[in-house]
């Protein structure tokens, strides 16, 4: 072989290597770009869902504080309401002359045995009507 085929082998040789070499650098320049795209993906994902778990956590505490303002409401209109109920009979008795019963509705508690005896005994001396 020749001086000049011996330098032009390794010049091919060296040229080779250094393109193996580059493609090697280029290769693993794009698995860490890709590996940097993946993981940032996975934090935007996380970050997003604790994002979204804080605006849930927001609304379930304005709805609350609502619920108790509604609430506040409701009993006072339930104060008022008996409050009303109470100045009823005043009113009534001021304005139109009504006089309020003192007594309340009289319940007498009856036997199942006694109410029957009653309805057959009714059945018999009321004519039946059709």
């Amino acid at each position: 072989m020749t001086v000049n085929r011996k330098s032009r082998k390794k010049t091919i040789y060296h040229v080779k290597r250094r393109a193996k070499n580059g493609a090697r650098m280029l290769l693993s320049v794009f698995e860490i770009s890709l590996l940097l795209f993946v993981f940032s993906v996975f934090f935007i994902l996380f970050q997003w869902k604790n994002v979204s778990i804080n605006k849930q956590l927001k609304q379930i505490s304005q709805l609350k504080t609502e619920i108790l303002m509604l609430n506040a409401r409701n009993s006072k209109l339930e104060t008022q309401k008996h409050e009303l109920e109470k100045q009823v009979p005043m009113k009534a008795k001021k304005l139109f002359g009504m006089i309020s019963s003192v007594e309340g509705i009289n319940k007498f508690p009856v036997s199942k045995k006694v109410i029957e005896y009653y309805e057959t005994k009714d059945q018999k001396i009321l004519p039946k009507t059709r």
